[in-house]
């Protein structure tokens, strides 16, 4: 998997599409759910890291990773800032350079996995490669946490990928909800909690929807012979 120049460019200029505010699937699939202490995640795909923040603000210690340098140095930025080194009851967050399909993470130390619109970066095969290293990464019965385009988003349309988003072009697979549920049953993974929402973004560009599918998994237990 190479750098994703659109995105490498977009966090050169110091730019983000949503701030800090976390995805709201994220804290909702996750519910109540602060950290015992010492617990493990990762934001695969962290960008600005407001996912990481978020995941550290619940108490993990959080491994931000991203194939984008340029991206963990907009995260870097803030956990210099004066706002986050004052807020004391927090995990602490691990800026990666990573590929998401070759993690340098050690196997078996994740309780909480988020995958937000990275896996819609890879193809088929890297996705498999992708999903396979989460699972080994994991903790048996640990949750992995999805938000991730549908073929239904504006952007599966190539007329209309400009106008969907300046990044559109580093997109290469839109999700049925068939296939992406299959890759994770393929990958050791037992869906928990499956939906589609429509979301509207004023963000950037001109304002447009996008197909989100949101979803849950739990690795799947070894079989105990």
């Amino acid at each position: 998997m190479e750098v994703a120049e659109g995105f490498e460019r977009f966090f050169q200029g110091g730019a983000s599409y949503f701030k800090l505010e976390p995805t709201g699937y994220l804290l909702t699939a996750l519910g109540s759910g602060a950290a015992v202490q010492g617990e493990w995640a990762l934001d695969l795909g962290c960008g600005n890291g407001r996912n990481a923040l978020a995941l550290a603000s619940l108490g993990y210690n959080c491994i931000a990773a991203d194939i984008s340098p340029s991206s963990l140095l907009v995260l870097e930025r803030e956990l210099s800032t004066s706002s986050w080194l004052e807020r004391h009851e927090h995990g602490k967050i691990f800026p990666l350079i990573a590929s998401a399909t070759c993690l340098p993470i050690r196997s078996s130390i994740l309780s909480v996995a988020f995958c937000g619109t990275i896996l819609s970066c890879l193809d088929f095969p890297e996705i498999d490669l992708c999903l396979s290293e989460l699972n080994r990464c994991m903790l048996e019965s640990a949750k992995l946490i999805i938000s991730d385009f549908s073929d239904k988003d504006p952007g599966a349309s190539a007329e209309k990928q400009i106008e969907a988003s300046e990044c559109a072009s580093e997109i290469k697979t839109y999700f049925t909800a068939e296939s992406l549920t299959t890759a994770l049953e393929k990958n050791g993974f037992d869906l928990t909690d499956f939906s589609e929402c429509w979301k509207y973004d004023a963000s950037h560009g001109k304002p447009h929807y996008h197909s989100m599918y949101r979803l849950t998994a739990l690795k799947r237990n070894k079989v105990k012979k």
